[in-house]
């Protein structure tokens, strides 16, 4: 059983034929696989070339496939590796992984698969990766120990076996994370709430849950983003659903998140806004001019170089302090206020001033009550001059001394008495006191300025207010008087003496304004008439047989003034003359050959020296031969005579003798009376 063959060189042996080994000098039959053998026998006694002699038990030895390999049929065959098929009959030892095993995967197919807790890798089964250890990217589905993880990035190129969605590491184990409002461990991971938006807080007690987060709220299970400010909400004063500091209310017939009282929404009305704390005053605030995120009654005001919350119009800090209190309304014109000279409380342009009752919001100078002196006005701009008003013939409204009057078709602010438009009627002036008679003045032949009655007019030192026609200076010509109607006639007076109070044409008499000569009072002395100037003779008149309104010594007749008995008019009977004492017999006259100037039974005749009155043929001068008598009728024949003239008898042949016991008219010698005519005798013809 053996055969000589070259073994190296040119040497030959005999050798035992293939499967015999030398076993102590003979060709022995190989070792099957599984059968004894002997420790201290050939390396080659083994028949199968994959098969060592090996100690099995005590002090058997086998020849036993060496490792990687089974025995299959008696051939020592390499063993399987991880995930190639297997004989589900085949021995146990078939699976090359000591950590793997024959294994149904599907249907009649075996594969050699590793054991539970381990997993393929790169063809050895390797011990399952525990959760949150580092895993392999790319590697194995199953080489995560927990069937709730997987093999995840976590940072940069680190990949760790991690839980699953829905799951979280529990002491090892991936755990169905725990819903909302369920209990919880305090002492657990962060991540043991199942949605995302919880947290495992304390509820009461010692009783922990998974709690929404804040800004979420538990919606059927699922933690939800709290409805902003501004966002329709579903349960009406319920302040579950909205963001922190808000409910859900009724706006404008509809649900809304809405910010409670002392909080605002930081979206300024739009919707999704948050609500935060209302800023307090003097607090730095970021929209300029809104009131939205200030305490109530104020708004975001500029001061200096920062925005700050500070007291809205109409409202005052009570603590006067801007950073410290609250803003309450202003106190309204008339309402009962604390700081004495203080405007701070008081509604704008008006201050806290003592007054008949105590202190009180009184409007400063340039403002009035537009509640007109009620409580609880404003205190509006007085109303300029020219501009409309509302209140008929009051000044409360118009600026300083203006009162509102209507011009016709509207009211209208307008000085009041005693003041003009320094702007002269044009809109904006001021009211200023008119300037009194006798003062400087600018306007020539302009009343504006002056007072009543006055009117800017040149005098000797420039332009000064005069009183008009029919008016006085009450101060009698001293600058800074009045100018008052002029007393009528009869009315009483003051300045004795002097005409200046007095109507044209009349003086102050005795206390009394009186007409002066040539004028009459056309009230006719009853008091308060005018003195104009008498009517002169011819003129017609009104109050017959009076003559009141008549020129001296004359008297209405008629309609007409006409001179008194003894008087004739000096213009010689045309209208407009005066009554002038007729002029006595012998006193030089004018008007030749008429009687009117000369008394009566007069004519004017030039007989001697130049026109002269002379008596009529029937008259004679009372006054004898000396100028200035009258023309008395000559007595007749055998009439009684005064004998003081010697042509006091009217027959020219008779003449005044004593007769009788006194004196007669009697013919003179040579002539006799016959029927009242002295004639001639006839003795003397």
């Amino acid at each position: 059983m053996s055969t000589c063959i070259q073994v190296s060189g040119g040497a030959y042996q005999c050798t035992c034929n293939n499967d015999y080994y030398n076993n102590g000098g003979t060709c022995t039959n190989k070792i099957i696989v599984d059968a004894v053998c002997s420790s201290t026998g050939p390396s080659d006694q083994c028949k199968d070339a994959k098969s060592t002699c090996s100690l099995v038990s005590g002090s058997t030895y086998q020849c036993t496939c060496n490792n990687g390999y089974y025995i299959k049929a008696g051939t020592c065959t390499s063993k399987i590796n991880v995930d190639a098929p297997c004989s589900n009959t085949g021995p146990s030892d078939q699976c090359k992984d000591s950590m793997s095993t024959c294994s149904q995967v599907t249907g009649s197919t075996y594969q050699c698969t590793c054991n539970n807790g381990y997993y393929n890798n790169g063809g050895t089964c390797t011990n399952k990766i525990i959760v949150d250890a580092v895993c392999v990217n790319n590697g194995p589905s199953d080489q995560c120990k927990d069937s709730m993880s997987t093999c995840s990035v976590v940072t940069g190129t680190t990949y760790q076996c991690t839980c699953n969605s829905g799951y979280y590491n529990n002491a090892g184990t991936c755990t169905n994370k725990i819903i909302v409002d369920a209990s919880c461990s305090s002492t657990g991971p962060s991540t043991q709430c199942k949605d995302a938006m919880s947290t495992c807080s304390l509820v009461t007690g010692t009783t922990y849950q998974c709690t929404c987060n804040n800004g979420y709220y538990n919606k059927a299970g699922i933690c939800t983003n709290k409805l902003e400010s501004g966002v329709t909400c579903t349960r009406v004063n319920d302040a579950t659903e909205c963001v922190s500091n808000a409910a859900c209310k009724t706006v404008n017939s509809g649900l809304k998140c809405t910010c409670n009282t002392g909080y605002y929404d930081d979206n300024f009305g739009g919707n999704g806004g948050l609500c935060k704390a209302e800023i307090a005053l003097g607090g730095i605030c970021t929209v300029s001019g809104s009131a939205d995120e200030c305490e109530p009654f104020s708004s975001c005001t500029s001061v200096g170089s920062d925005l700050k919350c500070q007291c809205s119009t109409g409202y005052y800090d009570n603590d006067v302090n801007p950073s410290v209190g609250t803003c309450v309304a202003e106190l309204q014109s008339g309402v009962t206020c604390a700081r004495v000279n203080d405007a701070t409380e008081c509604v704008p342009n008006s201050e806290c001033k003592s007054g008949g009752s105590g202190l009180k919001c009184t409007c400063n100078n340039g403002y009035y009550d537009d509640n007109f002196s009620a409580t609880g006005g404003q205190c509006a701009a007085e109303i300029a001059l020219s501009e409309k008003c509302t209140q008929e013939n009051e000044t409360a409204e118009c600026v300083l001394n203006a009162v509102c009057q209507s011009d016709g078709s509207e009211l209208k602010c307008t000085c009041s008495n005693g003041y003009y438009d320094s702007n002269f009627a044009d809109s904006a002036g001021t009211c200023t006191p008119e300037l009194q008679s006798g003062v400087t003045c600018t306007r020539d032949n302009d009343a504006t300025e002056c007072v009543p009655y006055a009117v800017c007019k040149s005098g000797g030192s420039g332009l000064i207010c005069t009183c008009n026609t029919g008016y006085y200076d009450d101060n009698f010509d001293g600058n800074g008087g009045q100018c008052a109607p002029e007393k009528e006639s009869g009315v009483t007076c003051t300045l004795g003496n002097q005409p200046t109070e007095c109507v044209p044409n009349a003086v102050c008499q005795d206390g009394v304004c009186t007409c002066n000569t040539g004028y009459y009072d056309d009230n006719f002395d009853t008091g308060g008439g005018q003195c104009i100037p008498e009517k002169e003779s011819g003129v017609t008149c009104t109050r017959d047989n009076d003559a009141i309104e008549c020129v001296p010594n004359a008297v209405c007749k008629s309609g007409v003034c006409t001179c008194n008995s003894g008087f004739y008019d000096d213009t010689f009977s045309t209208l407009g003359g005066q009554c002038v004492s007729e002029l006595q017999s012998g006193a030089t006259c004018t008007q030749n050959n008429q009687p009117t100037e000369c008394v009566p039974n007069a004519v004017c005749e030039n007989k001697v020296s130049g026109l002269k009155c002379y008596c009529t043929s029937d008259y004679y001068d009372s006054n004898g031969s000396n100028s200035g008598g009258t023309c008395s009728a000559k007595t007749d024949v055998g009439v009684a005579c005064d004998h003081s003239q010697t042509d006091e008898c009217k027959d020219p042949h008779s003449s005044c003798v004593t007769a009788d016991g006194g004196h007669k008219c009697l013919c003179n010698v040579g002539y006799y009376d016959y029927n009242g005519t002295c004639t001639i005798h006839r003795d003397k013809l």
